[in-house]
């Protein structure tokens, strides 16, 4: 895994800066994200969410834990989402900025295995690495179980990040992949 920093702005605004980020090429779009200026929050929901009314993650009561439900056109859209809505909780919904960025790859023995992998990386990062991300391209090969990920940060801030609940843990408990629709992933979190 790499890291690389990226410095940049942009002078759009973001019903602008969305529409020029769709015309885009898609190996192009990942980059135009490292702007400052433009909450990840409003491009990544505006973008999963533009012509779909369907919400990108919900989290479900769950006794002393915390289970999410994360939705997507296909199965890698709905492993972005329940990243995103791991990070939101452990950030309480922070904006996070794209400073730097790893790059995962990831096998599996079967789509169950490879959710609980992919969030366990990013919690494995979070922790080692004290990083927090806001951004993620996933690309799925379902036959194969393989995931190949970008996903963009940066390192938490106090002063500028807000303390949620710590995720100790993915669990197998509840653990769901639909890619039937609606399109779905389902993860238990041990808080």
């Amino acid at each position: 895994m790499s890291v690389t920093r990226h410095d940049s702005s942009f002078p759009f605004s973001f019903a602008r800066y969305a529409a020029y980020v769709e015309s885009l090429p898609p190996e192009k779009r990942i980059a135009t994200f490292m702007i400052k200026g433009i909450s990840l929050k409003q491009i990544n929901v505006y973008w999963t969410n533009k012509g779909n009314d369907m919400k990108p993650y919900e989290l479900i009561e769950h006794t002393a834990d915390v289970a999410i439900k994360a939705y997507g056109k296909n199965l890698a859209e709905a492993f972005e989402q329940a990243a995103k809505g791991m990070f939101d909780i452990i950030t309480d919904k922070s904006e996070i900025e794209t400073v730097g960025q790893y790059d995962i790859t990831l096998d599996a023995q079967d789509m169950e295995q490879l959710l609980v992998d992919w969030l366990s990386e990013l919690l494995f990062l979070h922790g080692a690495n004290n990083m927090v991300f806001g951004f993620f391209k996933v690309d799925l090969d379902e036959k194969k179980n393989r995931l190949s990920a970008h996903v963009f940060g940066e390192p938490f801030n106090i002063s500028k990040h807000k303390i949620g609940v710590e995720v100790k843990a993915v669990t197998y408990h509840m653990l769901e992949v639909k890619s039937k629709k609606p399109i779905h992933v389902q993860v238990l979190f041990d808080i």
